[in-house]
């Protein structure tokens, strides 16, 4: 019994750790879509709160016009699996939101699916990005 009860405590340990340290706060880069459009994004995963909320930052670029960046703001809410992200130009104005679902278990890699909608909410695009393994 005891020895049952040493993997029970070394596996929820390792669990607790694989959540807060998945990403190690280094720059992910994931490739996919926004509507029609092909996009590269480099995302930061922050620490984790007590409440399994993740902070997210980074940029992104639609692969015909590199020379143009996005800035991103947001976070993953690691219980549910939703992402929430804000875009901003360079001048720091909103352009526009992301409001998507993270899945870690995708066979392509770690994806994230959801819809793009512009700070008008005129437009509504699906986007889909992933992270090979």
């Amino acid at each position: 019994m005891k020895k049952l009860f040493s993997i029970f405590l070394f596996v929820m340990l390792f669990v607790n750790i694989n959540k807060n340290t998945a990403f190690a706060q280094e720059p992910q880069n994931f490739l996919g879509s926004v509507g029609n459009r092909s996009i590269e994004m480099l995302l930061t995963f922050g620490d984790m709160n007590d409440k399994n909320i993740m902070e997210l930052s980074g940029t992104y670029f639609y692969a015909d016009n590199q020379r143009s960046t996005l800035n991103l703001t947001g976070a993953l809410n690691y219980d549910t699996g939703k992402v929430a992200m804000t875009e901003k130009n360079s001048q720091g104005k909103t352009t526009g939101f992301f409001n998507g679902t993270y899945d870690q278990n995708n066979p392509e890699g770690i994806k994230i699916t959801g819809i793009w909608t512009s700070v008008d909410k005129k437009r509504n695009l699906k986007f889909s990005i992933v992270k090979p393994h």
